[in-house]
């Protein structure tokens, strides 16, 4: 619609209060009320204010900010001389470096898991040791039931005396009664087993 005589048209139009056939774009003013129309709004084009009843008159001349910050300057005939867009505001994002840990408390780290991993393996070690003397134990025990067994399935050649048969002498003389007896018993129970 770049012809002259339809954008006259549209201006006298404009002027006499009457829609024209194109289509206006609309803005509002940085107040939040005024409304301007243009055809567009480049340089070149005629800007009119529009009123609340939506009668349209010439804007007037000078710097007309917009509601998105938009400069709109226009010369003595209502004319766009030039739009100022504002500037977006950078937005910075600063992203935090990680708290890494240092490279020595990385080192101090593992060689503490190195001393967890050192610890550990003693520890098996101390395990399969007290497994081997636990088996031997459990074998020698079960040798002496089969020893006990067969002993008391044989007949003894003399009977063992007990120690609570004797009457308990009083003094020193008690004691060493006690060691002589259990001389004896130990003399009786190595001939009966090698007899075996």
């Amino acid at each position: 619609m770049n012809n002259p005589f339809q954008k006259k048209l549209n201006q006298i139009r404009i002027l006499l209060g009457m829609v024209p056939d194109v289509q206006l774009e609309e803005a509002v003013l940085e107040d939040g009320v005024t409304k301007i129309t243009a055809e567009k709004f480049e340089p070149g084009y005629e800007v009119s204010v529009v009123s609340e009843a939506g009668e349209t008159a010439p804007a007037p001349p000078g710097t007309h900010k917009l509601e998105d910050g938009t400069e709109v300057l226009l010369d003595e005939n209502s004319k766009i001389v030039s739009i100022t867009k504002p500037e977006e505001e950078k937005v910075e994002i600063e992203i935090e470096a990680a708290d890494e840990p240092a490279v020595d408390e990385v080192k101090e780290k593992v060689s503490d898991i190195d001393k967890v991993k050192e610890e550990v393996a003693a520890l098996y070690q101390a395990l399969a040791l007290i497994t081997e003397e636990l088996t031997a134990v459990k074998e020698e025990l079960s040798g002496f039931k089969v020893q006990k067994e067969k002993m008391s399935k044989t007949p003894a050649a003399k009977k063992l005396s007990t120690l609570n048969t004797e009457s308990a002498p009083s003094g020193e003389n008690h004691l060493e009664l006690k060691l002589e007896h259990l001389k004896k018993v130990r003399a009786e129970y190595k001939t009966i087993t090698t007899k075996k």
